[in-house]
């Protein structure tokens, strides 16, 4: 009885297999999947230099169940309700314990430390999106950590939204309402091209890791903060990128300053960025050239899942 119950259990197997074939890959996909998920967990070990691209076929998104690295950095599944091609990735760390299972107070993380938190959760994105074959024109090209009491917010910058931040999430959320702020009080903002042009909107629609960050932060629910007023005092900020684009070689990796400066749309009318945004909502940076500082490669993140 036991091994035609045996039987009958490989025919249902392969009758399932033949009528979903995904299933067969999946099965061989995950063990590998998280093979290498633990591997590359080790990115503080690896020398700092840019991602290179492997080899790619025009395979279909494999969509892998598992984040990437220490930072269970993943991608934003819910963008794709949104708009077509969106593309965010993300993570929340809620604790940190060193190899001693000692708590390590988030708060007192250095600059450099964020510096090299982001540089993992950069190039873990880019091994998920290398690995996944999906085409470099949609990776995005930083990622920022937000330091905030005892919790860090990872956010990479949002690609494929040319609509804007604030026509994508709406005028009410928290960060929308800062980013009306950062134009004054009686400048009007419009989801449009013209806006954009007058310098009356972030210089390229508040797409970039920094302002994903705040957003996570906004998101969470533990917090009240309503984009009317400046986040708590010791808030830090960090932006890590690859520039040129990863299909061009060499790449280059460095610590990001907030966008915007001088650039003008139009005699007089100077266009604004992320630097403006972290003035008004009173967020200090991490400049560029502040030394990386390693995180100890036995240090344990305890993560939440995150999304826009």
């Amino acid at each position: 009885m036991a091994k035609m119950g045996r039987q009958l259990l490989f025919l249902l197997l392969a009758f399932s297999i033949s009528l979903f074939p995904g299933l067969s890959s999946a099965r061989l996909i995950s063990p590998v999947a998280v093979e290498k998920s633990e591997v590359y967990r080790n990115t503080s070990l690896l020398p700092v230099k840019p991602y290179v691209l492997h080899e790619r076929s025009d395979a279909k998104l494999l969509r892998r169940v598992f984040p990437e690295g220490r930072w269970r950095i993943d991608m934003d599944y819910t963008g794709e309700v949104i708009r077509p091609n969106f593309m965010h990735f993300s993570s929340r760390i809620e604790e940190i314990w060193d190899d001693s299972e000692n708590q390590i107070p988030i708060s007192g993380l250095s600059p450099g430390m964020l510096i090299a938190a982001a540089r993992e959760a950069l190039n873990d994105m880019y091994h998920w999106l290398d690995s996944n074959q999906v085409s470099p024109n949609s990776w995005p090209s930083t990622m920022a950590v937000l330091r905030v009491g005892e919790k860090l917010y990872l956010s990479s910058s949002i690609k494929n939204n040319g609509a804007g931040f604030i026509c994508t999430f709406g005028p009410t959320s928290p960060t929308s309402v800062a980013l009306t702020r950062c134009a004054g009080a009686n400048a009007a903002i419009f989801v449009s091209q013209n806006a954009i042009d007058e310098g009356r909107i972030h210089r390229i629609g508040a797409n970039c890791a920094e302002i994903g960050a705040v957003h996570l932060y906004s998101l969470d629910e533990s917090v009240k903060w309503k984009g009317d007023t400046n986040l708590p005092a010791g808030a830090l900020i960090v932006t890590y990128g690859q520039y040129p684009p990863v299909e061009q070689q060499p790449p280059v990796q460095e610590v990001f300053n907030p966008c915007g400066g001088s650039v003008q749309a139009q005699p007089g009318v100077p266009q604004w960025g992320c630097n403006r945004f972290l003035q008004t909502v009173g967020l200090n940076f991490v400049p560029r050239n502040t030394p990386e500082v390693p995180i100890p490669i036995g240090w344990r993140m305890e993560t939440k899942r995150v999304c826009l």
